[in-house]
Protein backbone atom coordinates (compact mmCIF):
# COMPACT_ATOMS: atom_id res chain seq x y z
CA UNK A 1 0.00 0.00 0.00
CA UNK A 2 1.50 3.31 -1.09
CA UNK A 3 1.20 6.23 1.31
CA UNK A 4 1.04 9.81 0.03
CA UNK A 5 3.54 11.86 2.06
CA UNK A 6 2.73 15.25 0.52
CA UNK A 7 -0.41 17.33 0.13
CA UNK A 8 -2.21 16.53 -3.11
CA UNK A 9 -3.33 20.17 -3.44
CA UNK A 10 0.15 21.52 -4.29
CA UNK A 11 -0.15 23.90 -7.23
CA UNK A 12 2.35 22.96 -9.96
CA UNK A 13 5.09 25.58 -10.42
CA UNK A 14 8.49 25.28 -12.10
CA UNK A 15 9.98 26.86 -8.99
CA UNK A 16 9.84 23.48 -7.21
CA UNK A 17 9.78 21.05 -10.12
CA UNK A 18 12.23 18.18 -10.44
CA UNK A 19 13.13 19.21 -14.02
CA UNK A 20 13.88 22.89 -13.25
CA UNK A 21 16.98 24.66 -11.94
CA UNK A 22 17.21 28.31 -10.85
CA UNK A 23 19.33 30.31 -13.30
CA UNK A 24 22.51 32.00 -12.04
CA UNK A 25 21.10 35.42 -12.90
CA UNK A 26 17.82 34.65 -11.04
CA UNK A 27 15.85 35.69 -14.13
CA UNK A 28 13.93 32.44 -14.37
CA UNK A 29 14.05 28.68 -14.23
CA UNK A 30 16.16 26.55 -16.56
CA UNK A 31 13.82 23.70 -17.44
CA UNK A 32 15.05 20.49 -19.06
CA UNK A 33 11.71 20.09 -20.85
CA UNK A 34 10.70 23.71 -21.77
CA UNK A 35 13.88 25.82 -21.69
CA UNK A 36 13.97 29.14 -19.80
CA UNK A 37 10.64 29.80 -18.08
CA UNK A 38 9.17 31.96 -15.31
CA UNK A 39 9.09 30.60 -11.73
CA UNK A 40 5.29 30.48 -11.70
CA UNK A 41 5.07 28.66 -15.06
CA UNK A 42 4.06 25.01 -15.13
CA UNK A 43 3.79 22.40 -17.87
CA UNK A 44 2.43 18.90 -18.20
CA UNK A 45 5.78 17.36 -17.23
CA UNK A 46 5.65 18.80 -13.69
CA UNK A 47 7.17 16.48 -11.09
CA UNK A 48 7.15 17.71 -7.48
CA UNK A 49 10.54 17.93 -5.74
CA UNK A 50 9.96 18.43 -1.98
CA UNK A 51 13.55 19.58 -1.38
CA UNK A 52 13.05 22.70 -3.51
CA UNK A 53 9.95 23.95 -1.72
CA UNK A 54 10.51 26.67 0.89
CA UNK A 55 7.93 26.35 3.69
CA UNK A 56 5.92 29.38 4.74
CA UNK A 57 7.16 31.18 7.84
CA UNK A 58 5.19 30.67 11.02
CA UNK A 59 3.32 33.62 12.46
CA UNK A 60 4.79 34.90 15.70
CA UNK A 61 2.72 34.32 18.81
CA UNK A 62 1.38 37.32 20.71
CA UNK A 63 3.22 38.35 23.86
CA UNK A 64 1.49 37.51 27.15
CA UNK A 65 2.15 38.79 30.66
CA UNK A 66 1.66 37.11 34.04
CA UNK A 67 -1.53 39.19 34.49
CA UNK A 68 -3.12 37.41 31.55
CA UNK A 69 -2.85 34.09 33.42
CA UNK A 70 -3.71 35.32 36.93
CA UNK A 71 -6.99 34.14 38.45
CA UNK A 72 -9.40 36.87 39.47
CA UNK A 73 -10.22 36.40 43.19
CA UNK A 74 -12.57 39.42 43.46
CA UNK A 75 -15.68 37.31 42.74
CA UNK A 76 -17.46 37.31 46.14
Amino acid sequence: MKQNLFDSDIAPMCQYCLHGRISQSNLGILCVKCGIVDESFSCGKFKYDPLKRVPKAFQSLPEYTHKDFALNQDAS
